[in-house]
């Protein structure tokens, strides 16, 4: 009924209300993300995937890939891709949070951003844990059927 955010010795977990929006961050402001250098920036790319509970991580789906020259590619339905936002200034700012908007239970598992420069070497990876909390069931007021003892 609450959302909450904690760290589970692994990853970040966010737990989301359903209908809102969150942002899962993923911040690299160290020169060599936001300084663009001719070839070596073309070099850039950020990737994040998505893992649905009960998947391996080796058939988690990509949604977004971003290259430092501008290019991006969206996978997935498309209103996956419309829920799902990175800032057109990501590269200059060094900031690849991704936002998903109007939560929903199947947006639930684990996140994760990829940032690799192949110049030199460079690879991070953040993970996020997304769940929505599960509701308890509201007692009814309807009465209560008992079985019939008399035979």
């Amino acid at each position: 009924r609450k959302e909450r955010r904690f760290w589970d010795g692994q990853k970040a977990v966010y737990v989301v209300l359903l209908g809102s929006t969150v942002v899962l961050p993923c911040v690299n402001r160290r020169p060599i993300w936001t300084e663009g250098n001719s070839q070596e920036d073309q070099q850039q790319v950020v990737h994040w995937d998505r893992q649905p509970p009960g998947v391996r991580h080796d058939r988690a789906d990509r949604l977004i890939d971003l290259y430092a020259s501008g290019e991006r590619r969206h996978y997935g339905p498309l209103f996956v891709q419309q829920k799902m936002n990175i800032s057109a200034t990501a590269f200059s700012q060094g900031d690849f949070s991704l936002t998903i908007s109007d939560i929903h239970p199947l947006d639930q598992g684990l996140y994760s951003c990829h940032l690799h420069h192949h110049y030199c070497g460079l690879h991070e990876r953040r993970i996020f844990q997304l769940t929505t909390p599960q509701i308890p069931q509201e007692p009814t007021d309807e009465p209560q059927y008992l079985p019939n003892e008399d035979p």
